[in-house]
């Protein structure tokens, strides 16, 4: 069954996924398959500006060590037909804030849209995606592979560039590669560096003929050949842009949470990059099943009154009765407690 967000009922989605990168669509799966015999599987849907998938899109990924890698297009399919199983459905816009309406979380998005939930999970990596991944090695590169591999690295974008120009998009941090630039940029032509604003589109058809960039609330248009994605930037400073919820953050700009992925803000979790550990396929997974199951448990007490019984994860540390039960007995309408448990 596909979940209809048509604002008939009391609330959208027991829980809202903001990003669709790996640890996105985890979080979304586990609030949908919680494994065990007798459960209430919660709603739940994805919001993601890009292409779903996130990261995946940009190669091969290491999961635990050369034993166990996989390609990032393999692992996206894997994780997108979960998606389709359990009929979750991806909203193709941006959320540029979340915050309370009574008991409700309600995360806003560009075009208008508002999406009512119980529980938000916040996974929206790095920095929100446009459509770079589906320009990748026809024009546009990322910082990966360790420094020693930047030179050659700059010399490639420079050779795509062929004269037309080089954009580098990034943060303040790009700096760092200020010598680098001057020294490997050959024949790229001008060399731009947005630092102080967001890549809105990549444009061309087979490969990159100019960005759309945003800065200070406008729009421009800047030619180039070739687009160079400073990863090692963001992961020193995120591109962290969601309003609303004053979400607790540390030093960096990254969102605080304890071993439960909880943020500071009741009912709000995050998952993936974006919690400011080591960038990495594997943990963002662990983090949306983590996530994910917070998230399912926070909506389902909400919504009943009492927690649910997630035997494979968390025991129920009581004696049990002689004809256990899994699941509560429902009323005709579901309770709702506000954010402060009443």
């Amino acid at each position: 069954m596909t979940l209809r967000l048509d604002g008939s009922g009391p609330y959208d989605a027991d829980v809202v996924v903001i990003g669709g990168g790996p640890a996105g669509m985890a979080a979304a799966t586990r609030v949908r398959w919680v494994k065990g015999y007798h459960v209430l599987p919660g709603s739940v849907c994805i919001v993601e500006s890009g292409s779903p998938g996130g990261l995946l899109r940009w190669g091969s990924c290491v999961l635990s060590g050369p034993g166990w890698a996989s390609s990032g297009e393999k692992l996206f399919e894997q994780l997108s037909g979960d998606l389709r199983r359990f009929g979750i459905p991806v909203v193709a816009d941006r959320a540029i804030a979340v915050h309370r309406e009574g008991p409700l979380l309600v995360t806003e998005l560009t075009g208008g849209r508002r999406l009512r939930s119980l529980a938000v999970i916040v996974a929206v990596g790095l920095r929100a995606l446009a459509n770079e991944t589906e320009f990748y090695l026809r024009g546009v590169r990322i910082t990966f592979k360790g420094y020693e591999h930047f030179p050659s690295l700059l010399r490639a974008c420079a050779e795509d560039a062929d004269g037309r120009g080089l954009v580098v998009v990034g943060n303040a941090k790009t700096s760092h590669l200020a010598a680098l630039l001057q020294a490997h940029t050959a024949g790229a032509g001008p060399v731009r560096v947005l630092d102080d604003g967001e890549l809105v589109a990549v444009i061309g058809d087979e490969r990159v003929d100019a960005v759309e960039v945003r800065r200070g609330g406008v729009r421009e248009r800047w030619p180039c050949g070739a687009v160079l994605m400073d990863y090692s930037a963001f992961e020193i400073a995120p591109d962290y842009r969601l309003g609303g919820l004053a979400l607790r953050r540390d030093e960096r700009g990254f969102l605080m949470a304890d071993g439960f992925l909880r943020t500071s803000e009741t009912g709000v979790f995050v998952a993936g990059d974006i919690a400011g550990r080591y960038a990495a396929t594997l943990p963002a997974l662990g983090d949306g099943v983590v996530a994910g199951l917070g998230a399912y448990a926070f909506a389902f007490e909400r919504k009943l009154g009492v927690p649910p019984t997630l035997f494979a994860y968390a025991p129920t540390d009581e004696p049990l009765p002689a004809e256990p039960k899994d699941l509560p007995e429902l009323p005709g309408v579901y309770l709702m407690k506000d954010a402060q448990g009443r």
